[in-house]
């Protein structure tokens, strides 16, 4: 199927179009890895002046992408530590923006009182500010122009605070402790509580703009993340790190606020994502059953270099079977397939709201009622597939240009990418009573962004239904027409609840994979016929 872009605007796009209109899964976790980046340059800080600005530039791939700036204020009783991050990249000739603001204040004891987060990734700000109290923790979210209060309870075990882990860290460097860990808090990451380790310790020397520093280099581990590499100076500020995604590098290195703020032209990362496979599948919208051969190559991943190549393990979930070769993963997709819900159907993560799929704002709620009623008798499998109808419909204007847009928001723009029809459809699912979460992964297309015959990222929705023997996972594209409600070139890389802290874990598979994977078509079926040539 070929695209003609003029059809981008119009509610029955072209599905090759609007399948592959988001980089979400990319830039998510580039997110989420660029945090830690800021994470650990704020628990290696020294101590500065009060209101001290310290800049660095982030650089992607060795090209500028945005910059950071963290302050930290000491007042008699207190001290909030600032940070906001600032990142930009291109989606063919699309350029998106994402800017996150965070503050956490406590006492110069090490007591939290607040925290306080601040995400632009779509056109409507989300904000959430934490409040301790004697017995729990208050979190107020202020979105699309609602305000939700509720009540949650504090982190579970010991744990520092910002500045009291900075204190920690430069006391247990001074005194040459060859391994430190601890575990702290950061607003990007929620209440998650999160183990911090630096090992590995060793002279170094660091090029700056200003000329070279002595440094000490060491391995920084934020658990379930990548690793990190550390460039620390005398005075235990940290001047450079590094985060390796696989296919992607991510480097923060100090600067000075002219050099951080100057011009620069965020780097594009839709079409360089592209993956070509060894041959192109004809009618792939009708593709009921697939088998593809995924390896990864050498992109300079020194661990997985070390690993022989090895293809991570992917998922069998909702109809992909995935078995090892070697180093390679062969994965069977049937689009009518499924898998056992499990223990997955007590789980409250895919029955409950999220920042992202926050189905209990008042438009989304109004929504699902116009979407399908609620006394509708229609067995669940039938209104599932009812909504996703509703949701590729109702997104009305297919475009590359929102980056993250919650449930609330594209219920009130009509406005989005693949994520927006995945993450709408979850909340709609949920609405009435069906679990759901969303997938990340890729799907084919003949021509795409000017680009033939590639398989793009994407995301699509999953839901549990009654099925034979039990309830089960099934997919459910909004983003492909009425006649298909998803087809076998499909490939599920992670799933995710899409609630809080879980969700970037997931897609760090979707990272480390991006412009290293290889896809080998070994066989694609349209329905029972034979294979598709």
């Amino acid at each position: 199927m070929s695209v003609n872009p003029m059809f981008v605007n119009s509610t029955h796009v072209s599905p090759a179009r609007s399948i592959l209109s988001s980089i979400f899964p990319l830039r998510r976790a580039l997110v989420r890895a660029v945090t830690l980046c800021a994470v650990a340059l704020t628990l290696t800080a020294s101590v500065h002046a009060a209101d001290t600005e310290r800049w660095g530039v982030l650089m992607l791939n060795g090209k500028q992408a945005g910059w950071q700036v963290s302050t930290t204020r000491e007042a008699p009783d207190t001290i909030t530590s600032e940070s906001k991050m600032s990142m930009s990249l291109g989606r063919g000739a699309t350029a998106l923006k994402v800017l996150m603001q965070s503050r956490f204040v406590e006492t110069s004891a090490g007591k939290p009182i607040s925290m306080w987060l601040r995400q632009e990734l779509a056109a409507a700000p989300v904000e959430q500010l934490w409040e301790w109290r004697d017995a729990d923790v208050k979190l107020t979210v202020t979105a699309n122009g609602e305000v939700n209060e509720s009540i949650i309870a504090k982190p579970e075990g010991a744990w520092l605070t910002p500045a009291a882990a900075e204190r920690e860290v430069r006391a247990r460097m001074k005194a040459g402790e060859k391994e430190i860990t601890l575990r702290t808090i950061d607003p990007s990451m929620g209440m998650q509580v999160i183990n911090v380790t630096r090992k590995d310790f060793a002279k170094d020397t660091v090029a700056l703009a200003s000329g070279p520093v002595s440094v000490t280099r060491c391995t920084s581990i934020v658990e379930g993340y990548p690793e990190s590499t550390e460039f620390i100076d005398a005075s235990g500020d940290a001047v450079k790190m590094e985060t390796n995604l696989g296919g992607f590098n991510v480097t923060i290195l100090r600067s000075d606020r002219a050099s951080a703020l100057g011009a620069f032209e965020g780097p594009e990362m839709m079409v360089s994502t592209f993956v070509r496979p060894d041959r192109p599948i004809a009618n792939a919208r009708g593709a009921a059953k697939s088998v593809f051969r995924l390896t990864v190559v050498d992109a300079g991943d020194k661990a997985a270099a070390k690993a022989g190549e090895t293809m991570p393990d992917l998922p069998s979930v909702a109809g992909q079977s995935v078995s090892r070769e070697g180093d390679a993963l062969i994965v069977r997709v049937d689009a009518r397939g499924s898998s056992a819900a499990g223990a997955d159907r007590e789980s409250k993560a895919f029955t409950q709201p999220s920042t992202l799929v926050n189905f209990d704002d008042s438009k989304v709620k109004a929504l699902a009622k116009l979407a399908l009623p609620d006394n509708d008798a229609s067995p669940v499998a039938q209104k599932a597939e009812t909504l996703r109808r509703f949701v590729h419909s109702y997104i009305n204007r297919k475009e590359l240009g929102v980056g993250l847009g919650s449930a609330a928001e594209v219920a009130r723009t009509r406005v989005g990418d693949c994520t927006e029809h995945a993450v709408l459809l979850a909340a709609l699912l949920r609405a009435h009573g069906i679990p759901s979460r969303v997938a990340s992964g890729l799907i084919y297309a003949d021509q795409f962004a000017g680009s033939a015959d590639i398989f793009g990222y994407h995301m699509w929705a999953q839901a549990i239904v009654p099925g034979e023997g039990g309830e089960v996972w099934v997919n459910f594209d909004a983003t492909l027409p009425d006649a298909t409600p998803f087809d076998a070139t499909h490939i599920t890389l992670s799933v995710s609840a899409m609630d809080e802290g879980a969700v970037e874990k997931s897609l760090l598979t979707t990272a480390r994979l991006m412009g290293r994977l290889k896809i080998e078509v070994k066989e694609v079926h349209a329905a029972e016929t034979a294979p598709v040539k």
